[in-house]
């Protein structure tokens, strides 16, 4: 029992963790998208909005 008890914390900040980086990832997505719209709006604007 006092093995499952020493491997908890360690379980519990790895699942942090992992947590942190898919948080961070989807974070980077919506700013690539983001970033890929500006773009594309300001082409738009450049061009006379056609």
């Amino acid at each position: 029992m006092s093995e499952k008890a020493a491997s908890s914390p360690a379980a519990t900040a790895v699942t942090a963790v992992t947590e942190a980086t898919e948080v961070m990832e989807e974070e980077e997505d919506e700013e690539a998208i983001y970033e890929a719209h500006r773009e594309e709006l300001l082409a738009m604007l450049r061009s006379g909005g056609q």
